[in-house]
C-alpha cells in the first residue's frame, strides 16, 4: 500500500515537471490497488480457512 501511495505522490509532482498523462497513469494505479485489494481479502480468508481447520476459528 505505501508504494501505491509512493506512486500517487510522485505522479502528482510528476505532473508538475512532465507532459505525463495523468489520467492513464490514475487509472493504471487504481488497477493496480484493485487487484492488491483482493490479493489482500484472498489472503485473510486463507488465513481463516488455516486456522478453522486447525479447529481454532477466528
Amino acid at each position: 500500500m505505501d508504494d501505491i501511495l509512493k506512486k500517487y505522490k510522485n505522479l502528482l509532482l510528476q505532473k508538475r515537471y512532465s507532459g505525463i498523462d495523468f489520467d492513464t497513469e490514475m487509472k493504471r494505479i487504481q488497477k493496480d490497488f484493485r487487484t492488491l485489494l483482493v490479493e489482500e481479502k484472498d489472503s485473510q480468508n486463507q488465513l481463516i480457512n488455516a486456522f478453522k481447520t486447525l479447529g481454532y476459528e477466528l
